[in-house]
Parts: C-alpha cells; structure tokens; sequence
C-alpha cells in the first residue's frame, strides 16, 4: 500500500494496526486475519491482501498458524463500510476453494481474479 501511494503516513498506520491488535487479536482463526485500523493516514478505504503458504504464528483464536491477511485501512470517522467489507472480506476466505485457488497463485493477478470471481459468486448467493 505505501509502495502504490495510498498512504500519507506508512509508519503512522503502522502505530495504528499495532495498536488496534493490541486490543484484541485480528486473528480469526481457520488460517484467517483481518488486521485492520482507522487511521489518518489514508484519505479512502484501502485493503491488501498476503498469502502465506507455510502459515505464521498471529495469535489466532484457534491457535492454528495463520496463512490468508486482509489489512484494511479506513480514514478515522467512516464506519459502515469498514464493517461491511471486513464481514465480506471474511466470508470470502472462509471458503476452502478460494483458499486452495490463493495458496497456489503464482501472481498477484491471478489471486485478485480469485478473489472477484468468488466474490461474485457470494454476492449471488447471499442476496
């Protein structure tokens, strides 16, 4: 996100994550972690996603290593869509075939074609 220009301040939304982690684990468990902050370091939502394939140690509730990290970043003072797309972006890697898609993009863009067309499919489903 700092690489593409979407953050004011990278070191201020670090402090920020940390901090909101700190409150209580991001780590949902099931290879899952939606680490995520308001912050004024950025002017609109923004959201990365990592893959890691051996799994990391992010204090999940489950205990289990964690694989699938959706960051997402809102401005201070925006509430609904932070929440909606936090609960979105959930749903989504709680489906085993987009986990077993993303563990074996070989690019970024494959993993972001995954993700929409499992998107769209949750969307139709859950109208």
């Amino acid at each position: 996100l700092a690489h593409n220009g979407d953050l004011k301040n990278p070191e201020r939304v670090l402090a920020d994550v940390l901090e909101r982690e700190a409150s209580m684990t991001t780590g949902l468990g099931r290879g899952i972690a939606t680490p995520h902050a308001k912050t004024e370091a950025v002017d609109k939502m923004v959201m990365a996603l990592g893959v890691c394939r051996e799994g990391t140690d992010f204090a999940a509730m489950d205990g289990q290593p964690t694989k699938f990290f959706a960051m997402i970043l809102s401005p201070k003072g925006e509430e609904g869509p932070h929440l909606q797309v936090l609960s979105m972006i959930t749903a989504l890697l709680n489906r085993e075939a987009l986990q077993a898609e993303l563990l074996v993009a070989k690019t970024e863009e494959v993993a972001y074609h995954d993700i929409r067309v499992h998107g769209s499919r949750w969307r139709s489903t859950n109208r």
